[in-house]
This record gives C-alpha cells, sequence and structure tokens, in this order.
C-alpha cells in the first residue's frame, strides 16, 4: 500500500488517523498516524502495514451498504464451529468490505438473540468503529447512519 501525508486510515489500534510520514527510532522505521479522535501520534512499525488500510471511497461505503437491506448471514454457509473465532479471524485481515460484512452478521445475529455475550461485545466495538468510519467518510452524522443499519425498522418491515 502506497501512503501520502495526508491519508486517512484505520486499522487494529486506531479508529481514524492521517497519516503523517515515517520516522526513525532505534534504527526502525515506523509510520506516524495522528489518532484524529483522540488526538494522540501512534507509531506503526513499516513491518506492521497490515494493521491499517485506507479508508474506502464514499461510493465503496454507499455500496456495501445494501446489505444492510437483509437479515440473510452473509457467511453463514461457511461457518463451522465457534462463530467467535470466524469473525475474530475475518477482522484480522484488516479489509472494509470484511469487517462490514462481519458487522452486518453480528447485527443480524442480535436482532434475532441468537447472539453470544462475546458476540455482543465483538458487535458493539465493531459497530462503533464502523459507524464512526462511514461517517467520516459519507460526511454524515452516526445517528443518521444508524438509521440505514436500523435492523430494528427491517425486522418490522419483513413481518408485515
Amino acid at each position: 500500500m502506497e501512503l501520502s501525508v495526508g491519508d486517512i486510515l484505520s486499522g487494529k489500534a486506531i479508529e481514524l488517523g492521517r497519516f503523517e510520514g515515517e520516522t526513525e527510532i532505534d534504527s526502525k522505521v515506523y509510520y506516524k498516524v495522528m489518532d484524529v479522535r483522540k488526538k494522540a501520534m501512534h507509531f506503526i512499525p513499516v513491518d506492521k502495514l497490515d494493521d491499517i488500510r485506507k479508508l474506502p471511497s464514499k461510493a465503496t461505503v454507499q455500496k456495501n451498504l445494501i446489505m444492510f437491506d437483509s437479515l440473510d448471514l452473509v457467511d453463514e454457509g461457511l461457518l463451522e464451529g465457534s462463530r467467535y473465532k470466524y469473525f475474530k479471524e475475518k477482522l484480522s485481515e484488516v479489509n472494509f468490505e470484511k469487517s462490514l460484512e462481519v458487522l452486518h452478521d453480528l447485527a443480524a445475529l442480535h436482532f434475532t438473540k441468537e447472539i453470544s455475550s462475546s458476540e455482543r461485545k465483538l458487535f458493539n466495538g465493531l459497530k462503533t468503529k464502523l459507524l464512526t468510519e462511514m461517517a467520516f467518510i459519507l460526511d454524515w452524522g452516526v445517528d443518521q447512519l444508524e438509521e440505514v443499519v436500523d435492523f430494528t425498522k427491517l425486522a418490522n418491515v419483513s413481518n408485515n
């Protein structure tokens, strides 16, 4: 991934960050990323580039939001064994679309009350992170975005 100063990033340890360049500390090269929300500088080792990603485009976010029009699980046929372990493994790739798929599936399970406490914790953290990220990209409020990702409203439509 090619980074330019000013690129907005997200990743495992950062919700929203701005790339500030590279720096060398004790003969090791790090990426400097300013956390936009916490106003704190993160130093990410260059060899941990897989832990961060550029934010997707507005068009990509809008295209992927359509998955929230259905309560059908995205990964239903792929789930074997521990769902939590499967979701955590899928999230380890730091990929926007995969993260959104996990959020969708956890939200659908949460709505149908088929969610474990560890899955609920994962859902709440992922929801906060992705809704903040998508609201920033779309230049919407988080409340406005939560209306789009509202499974209660979807359930009422599907029950009628």
